[in-house]
């Protein structure tokens, strides 16, 4: 009967030492997110994709990724041409890579991880409705944003396949599609 208790107790002390650096490991990695999230330039994009959305588009979803092509010629090609210096930080292009890439850890942190994984708890806590909106329009950004990139030679290519941008979008469009209905 001692035995038994003793194996008993051995397997759950063997639970606990399991289990809790696993949600120390968690919680600084979600810590990290919400650090990332809380500074300056990130409130500084956030800001910048709503008054884009709201400003430039009217709040028109169907009018994204032409207005978005407009602000990138507005903000980088034409000074580009004309020789001039630009900001890139303060370019829609920028804010909305900083974005969309905070949202890409946050969809790996939740979706590729097995042994630390952000729990639906946390992302129920994180996503408000502009949060998924946020990402709605990030979504809506994407295409233009590739067409950009889409502009070099098409002889380029790298020495991996192009699937890392593909799951990129995959992750957050799965992100999105998780998060859409908890409004």
């Amino acid at each position: 009967m001692i035995q038994v208790i003793a194996t008993i107790y051995s397997l759950i002390a063997v639970l606990v030492a399991i289990h809790i650096p696993k949600r120390i490991m968690i919680n600084q990695i979600y810590a990290d997110l919400i650090q990332d999230y809380r500074s300056p330039e990130m409130g500084g994009a956030i800001l910048a994709i709503f008054r884009f959305y709201v400003k430039d588009c009217k709040n028109n979803t169907a009018i994204i990724a032409s207005k978005y092509k407009e602000k990138y010629n507005e903000q980088i090609m034409k000074p580009l041409k004309a020789g001039k210096p630009i900001d890139y930080a303060n370019t829609l292009h920028f804010q909305r890579r900083l974005v969309f890439h905070f949202y890409w850890h946050m969809a790996l942190f939740r979706y590729e991880q097995y042994f630390s994984r952000l729990s639906t708890k946390k992302l129920k806590l994180w996503f408000t409705p502009n949060e998924v909106k946020l990402l709605a329009i990030l979504l809506h950004m994407v295409e233009p944003a590739e067409a950009v990139f889409e502009k070099a030679n098409d002889d380029l290519k790298p020495p991996e396949s192009k699937a890392p941008a593909n799951q990129m979008i995959h992750l957050i469009n799965k992100l999105y599609n998780e998060v859409k209905y908890w409004e």
